[in-house]
């Protein structure tokens, strides 16, 4: 796994924007990653924001939680 800590991180950061701009514009492009799979979802603290993201994105990706 790749850490981002800072800017300099990235080899071409413009690349990374493209790659936003994409993802934005088409949200289900990857769904066949998560095809018939399903995702359990532990919080520790009640946070509704991050379980609704959390749930969005995993639909996104077509995963079951």
């Amino acid at each position: 796994m790749i850490h981002f800590r800072n800017i300099h991180d990235c080899g071409n950061p413009l690349s990374l924007i493209d790659r936003g701009l994409y993802h934005k514009s088409n949200p289900f492009a990857h769904q066949h990653i998560g095809k018939n799979k399903t995702i359990g979802l532990i919080f520790f603290n009640p946070s509704l924001r991050t379980r609704l993201s959390t749930q969005k994105a995993a639909f996104q990706l077509g995963l079951n939680t």
